[in-house]
């Protein structure tokens, strides 16, 4: 919303159903201001594609000389495989949609390396901020974004508890940190 709409007032659910619905995903959420306006919302990643970098600037700018401890929980990493002779026979709107999910996640991957070197000159410095990122590599065989089903809930568990496996003792010191 531009600052044209500053005395708009929306229903919470409203806000946070069009800001989780990924565009790749699902069509934009229509909804209506108290004062009957419509709006289309679509999720973040249209414009900002790591908002733990857009959070980072931000608060740097309000609030310079502040401690932080920035947390990113990402949206899972994928294996991208494409063999030569497919994307050599392919059209341009195959092509386009086999390059597509690499390029957003390598764009992601390397914003999130940008704010870990950040943090790490920062911390060379003497600075106490903190920046925590956790990630995991997704399966093959894992379900769509919408599968709701049993199957696709256990696996997306199991996910979970790999990432908890492989992150312990980052999470661990978070929790310390966030103890102080």
């Amino acid at each position: 919303m531009g600052s044209d709409h500053n005395n708009e007032n929306f229903y919470a659910s409203d806000i946070l159903l069009g800001a989780i619905s990924p565009p790749y995903f699902f069509a934009p959420t229509i909804i209506q201001s108290l004062h009957k306006n419509n709006y289309v919302l679509s999720d973040a990643a249209i414009f900002v594609d790591n908002p733990a970098l857009a959070g980072l600037l931000e608060g740097l700018t309000d609030y310079p000389h502040h401690h932080y401890i920035l947390v990113s929980l990402n949206a899972g990493l994928r294996r991208h495989e494409q063999s030569l002779g497919t994307l050599e026979s392919a059209g341009l709107l195959q092509w386009m949609s086999s390059i597509l999910p690499i390029s957003i996640q390598a764009t992601s991957e390397f914003s999130n390396h940008m704010v870990q070197t950040f943090f790490k000159k920062k911390q060379l410095n003497g600075a106490e901020d903190r920046y925590y990122s956790f990630n995991v590599l997704m399966p093959k065989n894992i379900g769509k974004i919408d599968d709701t089903s049993r199957q696709n809930i256990i696996r997306a568990n199991k996910l979970g508890e790999r990432l908890v496996e492989r992150h312990q003792k980052e999470l661990d010191e978070l929790a310390q940190e966030l103890q102080k």
